[in-house]
């Protein structure tokens, strides 16, 4: 019995020691960079009623040091863009490859045997939400 509790003994000390001495070599996460989400809304107060040319909008986020995110949503007749009370609402989250860079974000819209037009602004490195709303006239 004594042998026993003495091999016992030297078990549970070997585990005490053993475990004191583990050392943690993983490294630790870095901080991620902080979200930025861009809210697009795009509506008209004009009446186009009447205006059946086509046109497409583009939400874009880019920065001067990497390439442009663009979404492209579906082509429409200026008559079908909303008033501002059923204006057209789209959130999109700044792409993580911009990191810390200022990004550019706004509308680019193009008028069917017209030309292009658009609206830009830009979200700085720590806005975790910026607003970019497009009255179409």
């Amino acid at each position: 019995m004594k042998h026993l509790l003495a091999n016992l003994t030297l078990v549970f000390s070997i585990l005490a020691i053993t475990g004191a001495c583990t050392k943690d070599h993983s490294k630790p996460n870095p901080p991620a960079n902080p979200t930025r989400t861009i809210r697009y809304t795009l509506y008209t107060t004009k009446d186009f009623t009447d205006d059946d040319d086509t046109i497409t909008f583009t939400l874009r986020i880019t920065s001067h040091t990497s390439p442009f995110f663009d979404s492209v949503l579906k082509p429409m007749r200026i008559s079908e863009i909303p008033d501002k009370p059923h204006s057209l609402a789209f959130d999109r989250v700044v792409p993580a490859a911009l990191g810390n860079d200022t990004a550019l974000v706004g509308f680019v819209y193009e008028i069917q045997h017209v030309g292009v037009g658009g609206q830009l602004d830009t979200c700085a490195p720590g806005q975790a939400l910026k607003h970019v709303e497009l009255n179409f006239q």
